[in-house]
């Protein structure tokens, strides 16, 4: 079976963030080498070169004083379970899940091959210096992937340290520096170090070393065409009525934050290759600031005001400069008016701003039951034995529902809603390695008290043990069940699970991964799968769950509305003239498990396959029944718009069945 590979949405996420300038770029952190500086070190073929102080940021007492305001500015129903109270919780979790303290990093150089990247492949490194110890980084790198072990090649005097069956590794320029990425990325840094390659130079290097020293986090980015082209593309989508086309015509983009007793300065430095492209860039950023502080007014916002007050554009020859020194008072101020601007401005329902329920406690174990009659030997090689499938996955064992009790009484309740705390320490204690380096054979199922008490297992291991302890907890059998899975023609296949309690949608888990690694990188997708075999300790069947037909469980994403139209989710079908169409859609849960009311109103709309609508409707009723008459023969689709903030799953069933979601 195999193990999991850290996706690569990890760097689109990268690039995306440092081109906004928003938030640091944080992973490990590193320093200077011999002879040459860190971003010395950095290969020519990078587009993104990015830097923090991640020691500083964390452990300065007003940016710990921010996040507090932060977190409490958050409606408590709103404020995902998982999120850290404190950036000390957030360094806890992190020693918790990794074994390393965040406070040992000190400093971060990111590079990304932006072009690369966008054509599928995966080009990218981070430089990071700290206190850290050897033996513990590479612990952590087999720990957060769940990874069996690692293999050490040399390479010009270096060894790198490699994942089993990938291609990311680890090597060490001093004790106190690592490089981390591909192992072709690492080679070039390995390269310049030597000075047998060509580092980073021209427009990337100039914008980079130009911007101020000492500046905790500071990142430039080189638009390429294609980079440009695909800006352009997403622009297209994103329903804002301005024009940011502009925006397409940046050359490069250097952004800095810094801090000064307690001033936060921020600065964002665009270069254009005329100047008129850059004076047309400034005239819309100049616009949007008037907008934004005439709606401050409007709507009684001082604290916003007071903050956009500080923002200035200034255009100078072919580059525009946006820079910002705010207070930290000022910004507390504003973060701290949030729940009462939203309040006065959208009208949030009360039942939105309660708090939420106290959870409910979990039960008393029960007296230990009866020692069962013995059973026959397992075959430890189950598949494709339905009934000896379904006696791994044992929710009445007492040693089961002691694990359950244990997870869900201290740390981990606190931090996470039960269900994700039951696969959040499952991910956290148990790593990953092969049946072969445990049992000697290629194929061996643990139960789930073997793969508790050894705190090691394959993926059929951790599926089955999630399962168990959901069933354990309560979860209905015809809710959750372990997926093997295969591709035709693969020599080996991967399990998972299927589940539909949590959000009341079937959604595919990936019981390897943590919630925040879900979170930040996407759970599995089944699609890269054909076959499948589900089971649970009641039933094991051919194929994947699946609703009724006519039903369809789907969930709408986060919406950014209004500064997009907000999310939708489409399906389409031909339908032949005169043909009817009812249904009802029903909303369910939303991203944090809740079902909760819909604050802004969301649409539904039918449309042939000309774009034109042939029926609408507008609501915020949590079901509404729909129906309308297909006028000519053709295409024809549905689309469900949402504009709540949070993604929120719903069901649809309709009549004629047989619709394809878009």
């Amino acid at each position: 079976m195999k193990r999991i590979i850290m996706s690569k949405t990890v760097f689109v996420g990268m690039v995306c963030v440092s081109l906004l300038g928003l938030i640091p770029i944080a992973s490990l952190s590193c320093a200077r080498v011999p002879v040459k500086a860190p971003y010395e070190l950095v290969p020519e073929n990078a587009d993104l070169l990015a830097y923090i102080q991640l020691d500083k940021v964390l452990n300065d007492p007003d940016f710990q004083d921010l996040y507090q305001h932060v977190y409490q500015a958050i409606p408590e129903q709103q404020r995902p379970s998982e999120l850290p109270r404190t950036l000390e919780n957030a360094s806890e979790m992190f020693k918790v899940q990794t074994g390393l303290d965040l406070n040992d990093f000190s400093e971060i150089w990111a590079f990304v091959d932006v072009d690369y990247l966008l054509e599928g492949g995966h080009y990218w490194g981070l430089i990071v210096k700290g206190g850290f110890l050897k033996y513990k980084l590479l612990l952590m790198a087999g720990k957060l992937t769940n990874i069996g072990g690692i293999s050490v090649t040399q390479y010009k005097g270096y060894e790198i340290y490699t994942r089993q069956q990938e291609d990311v590794g680890i090597t060490f320029l001093e004790t106190n520096t690592v490089i981390i990425g591909p192992i072709h990325a690492i080679e070039d840094v390995i390269d310049v170090e030597k000075g047998e390659g060509s580092p980073v130079s021209g427009q990337l290097y100039d914008t980079f070393t130009y911007l101020p020293a000492g500046s905790l986090y500071k990142c430039a980015l080189r638009l390429s065409d294609t980079t440009k082209n695909k800006i352009e593309e997403m622009l297209a989508t994103t329903g804002i009525p301005i024009d940011l086309t502009p925006i397409t015509e940046i050359d490069t983009l250097g952004a800095t934050v810094g801090k000064e007793e307690k001033i936060i300065q921020g600065q964002l430095r665009t270069s254009f290759d005329t100047e008129d492209a850059a004076q047309n860039f400034a005239n819309i950023l100049e616009n949007l600031a008037l907008t934004a502080k005439g709606i401050a007014r409007m709507t009684d916002m001082p604290e916003l005001e007071a903050v956009l007050d500080k923002v200035n554009v200034n255009q100078s020859n072919q580059q525009v400069i946006i820079e910002s020194q705010v207070s930290i008072n000022e910004v507390e101020a504003l973060i701290d008016a949030i729940p009462e601007i939203i309040k006065g401005v959208t009208y949030l329902s009360p039942e939105l701003l309660s708090p939420a329920p106290t959870p409910t406690p979990v039960p008393p174990m029960p007296a230990p039951p009866t020692p069962p009659a013995p059973i026959p030997a397992l075959s430890r090689q189950p598949l494709g034995k339905p009934e000896e499938m379904k006696r791994y996955i044992t929710p009445d064992d007492p040693e089961v529902k002691a694990a359950v009790n244990d997870i869900l009484s201290g740390y981990w309740r606190w931090a996470y809603s039960d269900f994700n705390a039951l696969r959040q320490w499952v991910s956290s204690y148990v790593t990953y390695k092969s049946d072969q380096s445990v049992h000697g054979v290629s194929d061996y199922w643990q139960l789930p008290t073997e793969t508790l008490s050894l705190g090691t297992g394959d993926c059929e291991d951790f599926a089955i043990l999630v399962c168990t302890l959901l069933r354990a907890y309560g979860v209905p059998p015809d809710q959750v069940y372990v997926a093997c899975a295969s591709r035709e023609g693969a020599e080996e296949g991967h399990a998972f699970l299927f589940e539909r309690w949590y959000k009341g949608i079937w959604q595919a888990i990936e019981p390897q991964r943590g919630v925040w690694t879900v979170w930040a990188f996407g759970d599995i997708d089944p699609s890269d799968y054909t076959q499948f075999y589900c089971f649970n300790d009641q039933e094991c069947f051919s194929g994947k769950p699946t609703l009724p037909q006519g039903v369809y469980g789907f969930e709408v994403d986060y919406s950014f509305w209004p500064a997009t139209s907000g999310a939708s989710v489409n399906f389409e079908r031909y339908l032949n003239a005169g043909e009817r169409v009812t249904g009802s859609i029903e909303w369910g849960k939303d991203s944090l498990g809740e079902v909760s009311n819909i604050v802004y109103d969301w649409t539904i709309t039918a449309y042939d396959e000309h774009d034109d609508a042939v029926f609408t409707w507008s609501g915020n009723d949590l079901s509404h029944d729909f129906a309308f008459i297909a006028l000519q023969s053709g295409s024809y689709r549905i689309e469900i718009l949402k504009r709540d903030y949070l993604s929120k799953c719903a069901k649809m069933t309709i009549e004629p069945a047989d619709w394809v979601e878009q």
